[in-house]
């Protein structure tokens, strides 16, 4: 059987040969286009790399750490952290974040209208 099976592949493998040497046989060979010196690589799309700033990307952690902290603190009833928590990233990275000005709104009103007040571009409407 295995006799068989190797003349098999000689006798393909010679004719195969004859095939191709002869001309009968023809592989597709890519054409360059017209008036091109030669074959050219498709040309892909570059895609722009985001500048990245590591001091925001930390900036933005450290606002969700507060937030979840003041969370946190607010589920064992510690309403006077929470509130620190929450005037600290108001007025030290966003006065505007929506979260914190509705947390310190609710844990302490008082605290909330100073740092409101100290807001120049707030939203009128979070302010009530």
């Amino acid at each position: 059987m295995l006799v068989v099976f190797a003349i098999g592949l000689l006798l393909g493998l010679l004719l195969g040969v004859g095939a191709v040497t002869s001309g009968r046989f023809t592989l597709p060979v890519a054409q360059p286009s017209p008036g091109a010196s030669g074959i050219r690589a498709p040309a892909f799309p570059t895609i722009k790399r985001p500048d990245i700033n590591v001091d925001t990307m930390i900036q933005l952690q450290q606002v969700r750490d507060a937030l979840h902290a003041a969370e946190a603190m607010i589920r064992v009833d510690n309403l006077k952290g929470a509130a620190g928590l929450y005037e600290r990233v108001l007025t030290q990275f966003d006065c505007s974040n929506q979260e914190a000005r509705t947390g310190l709104k609710a844990v302490n009103p008082g605290r909330y209208a100073i740092v409101a007040k100290a807001c120049p571009g707030a939203n009128p409407l979070v302010q009530r």
